[in-house]
């Protein structure tokens, strides 16, 4: 039961971050689509990606294009949609934590900035929080994926996140209690929340 308790934790926070920026998106498709389409990712590894460094420099996350088929299939009119019609060609991801917070920093930026940075207290959001995402990310893959038996790859994913947790015997079963699942869920409710009223703000404050 503690064990659904933290996938379903995980689950909630993923589902609500993917829906929120796709209506966001929707709403406001001249700033917030055209961001995410025509200006150079976000994505950097000093946002916290564990993948390899390949040594590739930033790039357009996007084609600045679409199909006519796509614009077919949305009946012509994606004035309304955009965000809907970017997340069903997989422009943007929301699989991991770091598919996340790339969508919302290339979608959130100031159209005030020459420079093209995401919003500072969007970026202040997801570092605040960042540590436990990541943590309970690892332990629902764990979970979910590896039969919840501590590996290297777990212990390397939380070296640098949850230093306590780093320290677990490789080959034993994780042990979740319910101060861990309290823990996390408490964190994933208060995100939750950032989010939804940093979205509501931007959207009340920037008609276009």
């Amino acid at each position: 039961m503690l064990h659904a308790a933290l996938l379903e934790t995980w689950t909630a926070f993923e589902s609500l971050a993917t829906d929120l920026w796709r209506l966001a998106v929707d709403r406001r498709p001249k700033t917030l689509a055209m961001n995410v389409v025509c200006l150079p990712t976000t994505a950097q590894r000093s946002f916290g990606d564990d993948r390899p460094d390949d040594g590739r420099k930033q790039s357009k996350q996007q084609e600045p294009r679409i199909r006519f088929l796509d614009l077919a299939a949305h009946g012509f009119n994606v004035a309304e949609s955009m965000g809907r019609l970017l997340k069903e060609q997989n422009r943007v991801s929301f699989e991991c934590l770091m598919d996340i917070k790339t969508a919302y920093l290339d979608a959130f930026r100031l159209t005030e900035d020459k420079k093209h940075r995401p919003s500072e207290p969007l970026v202040q959001l997801f570092d605040r929080f960042f540590a436990d995402l990541k943590t309970l990310e690892s332990i629902r893959n764990l979970l979910a994926h590896r039969g919840g038996v501590v590996d290297n790859k777990f212990l390397d994913e939380l070296r640098t996140w949850s230093p306590s947790l780093a320290d677990l015997p490789i080959g034993q079963p994780l042990s979740v209690d319910g101060d861990m699942v309290s823990k996390f869920l408490g964190s994933v409710a208060e995100a939750s929340v950032c989010l939804l009223n940093f979205v509501a703000d931007w959207l009340a404050k920037r008609p276009e």
